[in-house]
């Protein structure tokens, strides 16, 4: 593993590169998803959950599971993130989109997938 998770004050629980850094388009994480179906979509939606969230398809949503959950946002991301299928799991891949420096936060793009509202609940803990 080429991270460690920390807390800072700002931004609550996090992912950093370890003590080298990570080369463009290296592999970061693969994280199996738990896939809703189009009812349990809609009732995780109408709660504090769907900020966890990703869009599977049109109709779903699903959940990824492990360390996939505590990449943090950013506008300008360094890891990139695929739906994938491996060996009929259904998984999501996260990548370095440039090379990462050494105890360097690991960000995503919320907004990715579908337009969400950080604002709404960065630095909250909701759970």
């Amino acid at each position: 593993m080429d991270y460690y998770l920390k807390v800072s004050p700002e931004m609550g629980r996090g992912l950093y590169t370890g003590y080298v850094g990570i080369q463009k388009a290296k592999l970061i994480a693969q994280c199996e998803l738990l896939i809703f179906d189009e009812f349990d979509t809609v009732l995780v939606n109408q709660t504090n959950l769907k900020y966890y969230t990703f869009k599977y398809n049109d109709k779903q949503d699903c959940l990824v599971l492990g360390d996939g959950e505590i990449f943090n946002h950013s506008d300008t991301p360094n890891v990139g993130y695929k739906l994938m299928t491996v060996d009929d799991r259904k998984v999501m891949v996260f990548y370095a989109l440039r090379d990462i420096a050494k105890d360097e936060q690991l960000f995503i793009d919320y907004n990715a997938d579908i337009k969400v509202d950080v604002k709404s609940y960065m630095g909250k803990d909701m759970f």
